[in-house]
């Protein structure tokens, strides 16, 4: 894992954030780390050590909607553009990536069936069958990926 470099506004938007954890946290050692995170943040370079934590706010401002309803929808895609940035943001577009390489192999192929189906509190699959193959995605809070693929059906 290599540093990430922030730009001057990731850096104005984060501050703020990253300041009131810090001083709103009531353990001793994540406020440590949170404080260490927003001197991190000062200094416009995010070590390897501390990217996880920028991870989990930016996690938590994106779903919540927080970022947009705070700072507006250009900002919020700002810090979702850092947020691919990040191991765990990287690791979903490369998921992304690969269902996405699978559903472009049923170009030209006659859909016979989609359905979607609920596989517990938050987790979806999203099943599409062809004249030639049935092919399934799970989606849910751990990311999307093909959980099946069958051919010649």
């Amino acid at each position: 894992m290599t540093d990430l470099v922030l730009s001057d506004r990731e850096r104005e938007l984060l501050r703020p954030e990253v300041a009131a954890l810090a001083a709103g946290v009531g353990d001793p050692s994540l406020r440590a780390a949170f404080g260490a995170l927003l001197e991190n943040v000062e200094q416009a370079t995010i070590p390897p050590e501390s990217q996880d934590r920028l991870e989990s706010l930016l996690e938590m401002g994106l779903q919540t909607g927080r970022f947009r309803r705070q700072h507006g929808a250009i900002d919020a895609q700002l810090l979702y553009r850092l947020y691919g940035r990040t191991p765990r943001g990287a690791a979903l577009a490369a998921e992304l990536a690969g269902v996405n390489k699978a559903l472009a192999e049923l170009d030209g192929q006659t859909v016979d069936g989609l359905s979607l189906t609920a596989k517990g509190p938050g987790e979806y699959e999203l099943t599409v069958e062809t004249d030639t193959c049935r092919l399934a995605v799970a989606i849910g809070a751990g990311g999307v990926h093909l959980s099946s693929v069958e051919m010649g059906i």
